[in-house]
Formats: C-alpha cells, sequence, structure tokens
C-alpha cells in the first residue's frame, strides 16, 4: 500500500522515497511512515532529516510541514524532467522537542 525508503549517514537521516498506492492515499500510510523514519532518527541519535520533494507536488509539500519540515533550499532542474526540487530539513529530531545545534 505505501512504502518508504532512507537512509542515515553519520547524523543525518535522507529520506529517499515515500510512496502511496493511487487507490490507498489520504488514509495516512504516508504520515505514518514518516513518523517511523523520525522515530529512528530519534533513536540512533540524528541531528536532522533531509529530503527532496518536487517543487509541484502541493501533497507532499503539506505533509513534510505538518511534520515540522521546512524548506531550506531548491535544487534547480533536479529531475529528468528538469523540475525543480524543495529540499526540506527537520532539524528538531531530539526526542525533548528541542533544537539541536
Amino acid at each position: 500500500v505505501a512504502f518508504v525508503n532512507y537512509w542515515q549517514v553519520r547524523d543525518e537521516v535522507h529520506v529517499l522515497n515515500v510512496a502511496t498506492h493511487p487507490a490507498a492515499r489520504r488514509r495516512g500510510h504516508a504520515s505514518r511512515l514518516l513518523e517511523h523514519v523520525i522515530a529512528f532518527a530519534r533513536e540512533a541519535g540524528c541531528r536532522f532529516v533531509t529530503l527532496e520533494v518536487r517543487r509541484s507536488n502541493r501533497g507532499a509539500l503539506r505533509l513534510y510541514r505538518r511534520h515540522g519540515f521546512r524548506p531550506v533550499g531548491v535544487r534547480p532542474a533536479y529531475y529528468a524532467d528538469r523540475e525543480d526540487a524543495v529540499v526540506m530539513m527537520l532539524d528538531r529530531v531530539d526526542p525533548t522537542g528541542a533544537s539541536l545545534p
């Protein structure tokens, strides 16, 4: 129905993909998967979580903002069709909710 893949590099978790089958969208699957990634980052002692998302993917942008991600940059012509990617970061993965230096 849905999947996420990510990797940890030192103190960062980078989300590579979050996808939900079209028939299963708007049921919270992607949100729960993202919560799993954030929990993993906390348990692993990571300082932040990053990802790229298509500038046109308004649903995904809303999802990531709801989970505390903020835009931190743009990768011009990032995708094969030359669409820009918005780089987003969650830098509050500390279990106490405090921002880390």
